[in-house]
């Protein structure tokens, strides 16, 4: 939600910083951005202060954030208004992100839909498709995202003719004017991301995302845009990563790869680290075809370093192998930290390196299975805690003694750790 968030409407640069460092061959074109062959493209938007002031300052921020997080980002989040001579794109952002090895990822705002599907603005269309082919290197375009809100002057809503709900057909009327003209200029170095938000507001059939869906032909990526408010604000609630995006990737993920352009979570309502370490999970088992996932990187709610656990959190998301596109060798590292005993029951603690799926097995002295907890389960990396009622697989209480208990750890790449611990019943 854009305007709600107060991100910067574009690249505010002067002209002289308009100019691209090194220029490629004329007319080079380069292919279409694919999904990774193994794990998810990392990006953000970054601007910590909310203080867009020109590209210099800009890529020390952006460098920063790279050394926060112990890596550099695949994808660079940047902001373009739809006119005038600050909101020119590729600009020199764009260059330096090259240059560096990042993707720029430019979301371009759209304008009145009226506009656009009269004719009226297509040499402003045809000026930035030539300045993309021109550009010569792989760029993600999300076009009017967030179409299917009620804050934006490209969006449904603010489209509907008196008495009607057009506003979705002339939204997808646009979008196609748009692509058809970048295609016959030969701009095709642009990956084009079509973005919704996660949720319709209104909230009514008429405006639904999937009646802005332009088309299979007209989008490589389906994009989505979603925070954790959580208790930030009167209206909202502490919402995990992996309830936010099931209606869009449900509806798409079997025909594009997904990519999620704009997410963070505030401090407020619950544990931000745990918010990251549960996004993390989600990612690798509820959510295996969203192969991107770019951060707002804005303060003073969004940003990762409200926190040192939340900062902790993700730098291990961000560095771990799914996350750098990295073939998984190495099985998940698995601490027994403590057993918390009762008379009636038994704390087992452990902590998980990565995400897993965890089957915890209790042994008598004879090697035979007693009881089996957890079941196999998708666990967070992190801190857990698991209760045993001291009650074997029938339900009867276990005999006072020495019993093992026992953590498999399987990670998503099929690396599997096994360790155990003795405990003493009462």
């Amino acid at each position: 939600m854009r305007s709600l968030l107060g991100k910067v409407a574009g690249v505010a640069v002067g002209a002289a910083l308009m100019v691209l460092a090194v220029s490629p061959p004329a007319g080079a074109t380069a292919s279409k951005i694919s999904r990774p062959a193994t794990g998810i493209y990392l990006g953000a938007f970054v601007d910590p202060d909310n203080h867009w002031d020109g590209v210099v300052r800009q890529e020390g921020e952006v460098r920063t954030f790279e050394q926060h997080i112990g890596r550099k980002l695949d994808l660079d989040h940047h902001y373009y208004g739809w006119s005038g001579s600050s909101q020119m794109f590729p600009a020199a952002f764009d260059r330096w992100d090259v240059q560096g090895g990042r993707i720029p990822l430019i979301s371009w705002e759209g304008t009145n839909l009226d506009s656009i599907n009269s004719g009226s603005q297509d040499a402003s269309i045809r000026a930035r498709a030539a300045a993309v082919k021109k550009f010569g290197h792989r760029v993600f375009i999300s076009w009017g995202y967030e179409m299917n809100g009620n804050w934006n002057p490209w969006d449904g809503y603010h489209n509907n003719s008196p008495g009607r709900t057009d506003g979705p057909a002339k939204f997808v009327a646009a979008w196609r004017r748009i692509h058809n003209i970048f295609q016959r200029a030969g701009a095709t170095n642009v990956t084009w991301v079509w973005t919704p938000n996660d949720r319709d507001i209104p909230s009514t059939s008429w405006n639904h995302w999937t009646n802005y869906y332009p088309g299979d032909a007209y989008v490589d990526w389906v994009g989505v845009d979603g925070y954790n408010w959580g208790t930030a604000q009167s209206w909202s609630q502490w919402t995990p990563f992996g309830n936010l995006f099931t209606g869009v990737y449900g509806t798409y993920a079997s025909r594009k790869p997904i990519m999620v352009v704009e997410t963070a979570s505030a401090e407020q309502g619950g544990s931000k680290a745990q918010w990251i370490r549960g996004m993390w999970k989600a990612l690798v088992y509820q959510y295996p075809d969203i192969k991107a996932v770019v951060w707002m990187e804005t303060g003073p709610t969004w940003k990762v370093e409200t926190s040192a656990s939340a900062l902790s959190a993700f730098w291990n998301m961000a560095t771990s192998p799914y996350f750098t596109q990295r073939k998984d060798t190495t099985a998940p590292y698995v601490s027994h930290s403590s057993v918390g005993v009762s008379s009636s029951s038994m704390d087992l603690r452990f902590r998980l390196s990565e995400p897993a799926r965890v089957l915890i097995t209790i042994t008598n002295q004879a090697g035979l299975v007693v009881r089996r907890l957890v079941g196999g389960r998708a666990l967070t990396p992190g801190p857990h805690e698991v209760r045993w009622n001291l009650r074997n697989s029938a339900g009867g209480r276990v005999r006072a003694g020495l019993y093992r208990w026992r953590i498999r750890a399987t990670d998503p790449s099929s690396n599997v750790r096994t360790t155990s611990s003795s405990v003493r019943v009462p």
